[in-house]
């Protein structure tokens, strides 16, 4: 091989790799700041749950929205009695805070629970999404419009990107 050849085969060869560490790069970024734009997150989820320690079964959907700083619970729940309860509440959020790579803490603003809402105090014993709680979400992508996350490590789902 000719001294010319090798030296246009050494340039394309670090070329090549310099693209490939940049595209590495911004990979490993994207990952470790899943939401680039926090304030326009806005993310559903459908759920279907038998839970043993309450012996409940709930079905239903929690909408995550950022961008108006609220959490939506939004469920029919069965008891082990075939009592049905509605869960249907809006938790205002504030303080929404990025302490670490996919972590999101804030503080509870207020819980509006609309006029059909049956649970009561049903849901209580989970201690999640109450005013004065430390609460945190933590979201991790698992594809492109896809997130996998989990609030106060007590929920555990995966929602699609709106």
């Amino acid at each position: 091989m000719h001294h010319y050849q090798r030296t246009v085969l050494n340039s394309i060869t670090l070329l090549i790799l310099a693209v490939s560490f940049a595209l590495l790069i911004l990979h490993v970024r994207q990952q470790r700041y899943p939401l680039s734009d926090l304030n326009a997150f806005l993310c559903t989820t459908r759920t279907v749950t038998s839970v043993q320690p309450g012996n409940f079964h709930a079905d239903g959907n929690i909408v995550l929205d950022f961008k108006n700083k609220r959490i939506t619970l939004q469920y029919d729940i069965i008891t082990a009695q075939q009592i049905k309860k509605v869960l249907y509440r809006d938790v205002y959020i504030k303080n929404l805070k990025m302490p670490g790579a996919g972590i999101y803490t804030f503080d509870v603003d207020s819980v509006k629970v609309f006029s059909t809402d049956t649970a009561g105090d049903f849901l209580a014993h989970f201690r999640l999404l109450h005013p004065g709680a430390a609460n945190e979400i933590r979201v991790t992508r698992v594809g492109n419009s896809t997130y996998l996350y989990s609030i106060n490590r007590q929920i555990y789902n995966v929602c699609t990107l709106q």
